[in-house]
């Protein structure tokens, strides 16, 4: 399920948000014990704005790893209405800033039992424990900022299921 402002184009994913945030979601199936990532290419918009991808979605209930142009990154979960962020905005150096057409930032989450896992680029940037959600979609995400868009291409999405062949 596409979001309002998503199109496929060079067969990978573009998101233009304007005031609000937009999820692509992967309906097709739900999924335990994934491993998601993506190449996530900010290609306009304002810096502060957060884009990434995010597991075990059930309507608004899911965890999260999205980063920013301004090298920032934030990890956790939104449930209930409520954002949880395990490790909150914190600043990192394996974040590619800025515009980077030519330069892709990778980022995976790993949902293994209980323990979810974020890494940037393939370093590990952080981990929890949490009980929440035992299943779910996968979705990329980009946000919208005050009256400016957010341009954001995902590419090269690997999706895998403990236990299940490619």
């Amino acid at each position: 399920m596409l979001t309002q402002g998503a199109v496929m184009k060079d067969d990978g994913l573009f998101q233009l948000q304007h005031h609000h945030s937009g999820r692509s979601i992967w309906r097709r199936q739900s999924f335990t014990d994934v491993y998601f990532s993506a190449d996530v290419i900010k290609v306009n918009g304002p810096n502060d704005v957060a884009f990434g991808i995010i597991a075990d979605t059930k309507y608004k209930n899911f965890y999260n790893l999205q980063i920013n142009g301004n090298g920032y990154f934030v990890m956790g979960k939104h449930s209930q209405g409520k954002w949880h962020n395990k490790i909150g905005w914190k600043k990192s150096n394996l974040i590619k800033r800025g515009n980077n057409k030519n330069n892709p930032n990778r980022l995976r989450i790993v949902c293994k039992g209980n323990l979810i896992m974020g890494f940037i680029n393939n370093e590990m940037v952080g981990s929890f424990i949490d009980q929440s959600f035992s299943s779910g979609k996968v979705a990329v995400e980009s946000g919208g900022g005050k009256g400016n868009a957010v341009a954001v291409y995902f590419d090269n999405i690997i999706i895998k299921e403990k236990g299940k062949k490619d």
